[in-house]
């Protein structure tokens, strides 16, 4: 049976009342399971440590799961409000989305996300967006670029901030349509970059459920945490409004990558997870590296963003980038040290445009040390741009590219 540990009695009511429904809809909590409250920061623990590995801690079934695209929320003071759900809405979904919002408004939710959130702190001082909104590209971010300003209504309050609460998950397999749904209960799981993500599982004999593993990756914690997908720390805090340290990864700036006598290489800076259902089999073990690939022709290939590995996976960079070469060339055989000399071209070229516009970053975000109005608010940006600058830094095969460099320009 689930347990509670809450210091609001009130919340811990609601949150009861929330379980109560899932469970008698089919869902699946771990009985070790402790859902956890204090100054109203939610959690997720287990009262063991010792459990089989892929063991499961929720099982929510599609029907519980709570799709927003067409919902009209508000704001009312601090709360959010719902002003109208889609015809189709199931009388279970809407007492499960009462009871979210409600929790949201009991924890203050919405009040924090205003005070944090980069759109909000940021919106009188666009150039600080404008640097930020350079190096990624997204819905959010093109919407600011088109118009030039942040939207600052009670609607873009309300939907920003439900926006960071939400998965993309594909609920029906006869359709490639991605809906963004709000997971109750295990929307109160926090995020660790070492955690597995959430399993979406079309199942023809249980059918469809969003499936999450337990998973203890802090030593000496009970808490347990969840991948909200594969982001690096820019993604982190142009999504989420902090600095995420432990990525495995760096994702690469948008760049155009000239790729010697082939063509180029077009990369765009998506904050998003790909997922593939054919892996060529070369290439299945870098599925986490692989990007969608959004065209490509014989002298073109435009992908949708590009990784940058840690040591964890330090071929990584150069598997994907023959893979996406072979791919634009139609897999028409290229002699070995032409292959070799433009995969290692390219990737020179990307590690040295992100640490250039890391770099920049840097002294942009230092330019604002004596501005009392955003010195302090700038303080995560100069943290990020050295963070990744050290990530880029300690690329694992650095040595080998500079040696190659160096060789080249003695030819």
């Amino acid at each position: 049976m689930v347990a509670y540990k809450f210091d609001d009695p009130d919340l811990e009511k609601t949150v009861r009342q929330l379980v109560t429904i899932l469970e008698d809809n089919g869902a699946m909590l771990a009985p070790d399971m402790v859902i956890s409250c204090e100054n109203g920061y939610l959690s997720i623990l287990i009262t063991g440590t010792e459990f089989a590995k892929g063991e499961c801690l929720i099982n929510l079934p599609v029907e519980c799961l709570l799709p927003v695209n067409d919902v009209v929320f508000g704001v009312s003071g601090d709360d959010i409000i719902i002003k109208s759900v889609p015809d189709d809405y199931t009388d279970l979904r809407c007492q499960l989305l009462d009871l979210m919002i409600e929790i949201y408004n009991k924890t203050g939710k919405l009040r924090d996300f205003e005070q944090e959130s980069i759109w909000r702190i940021f919106k009188d001082e666009p150039a600080i967006l404008d640097r930020l909104c350079t190096g990624r590209q997204g819905k959010r971010i093109d919407e600011y670029l088109e118009k030039g300003c942040c939207q600052s209504n009670e609607g873009s309050l309300a939907n920003d901030f439900v926006g960071t609460r939400t998965l993309n998950a594909l609920l029906d397999v006869n359709t490639d349509l991605r809906r963004s749904v709000i997971m109750p209960v295990i929307e109160f799981i926090n995020h660790s970059a070492q955690s597995p993500i959430y399993n979406m599982v079309h199942d023809k004999d249980m059918g469809v459920f969003l499936s999450i593993m337990k998973d203890l990756p802090i030593e000496g914690s009970q808490e347990c945490f969840v991948s909200y997908g594969r982001y690096d720390a820019y993604d982190m805090y142009m999504t989420y409004n902090y600095v995420e340290k432990n990525s495995y990864f760096v994702r690469s700036i948008p760049l155009e990558v000239k790729l010697s006598g082939l063509g180029v290489l077009k990369i765009g800076g998506h904050i998003m997870t790909a997922f593939h259902e054919d892996v060529p089999e070369n290439v299945s073990d870098l599925e986490n590296f692989l990007p969608n690939i959004i065209s490509h022709s014989p002298n073109l290939i435009d992908v949708g963003y590009i990784l940058i590995p840690s040591e964890y996976s330090p071929n990584a960079l150069r598997r994907v980038l023959r893979h996406l070469i072979n791919t634009m060339n139609d897999n028409i055989r290229i002699n070995h040290n032409d292959m070799v000399r433009i995969i290692l071209g390219a990737e020179l070229e990307i590690l040295n445009a992100n640490l250039d516009f890391y770099r920049d970053m840097e002294v942009f975000a230092k330019s604002y040390a004596d501005n009392e109005k955003y010195k302090e608010a700038v303080k995560p940006l100069l943290a990020l741009a050295r963070l990744q600058i050290d990530k880029i830094n300690a690329y694992p095969l650095w040595d080998k590219v500079l040696k190659q460099e160096k060789q080249e320009a003695v030819q």
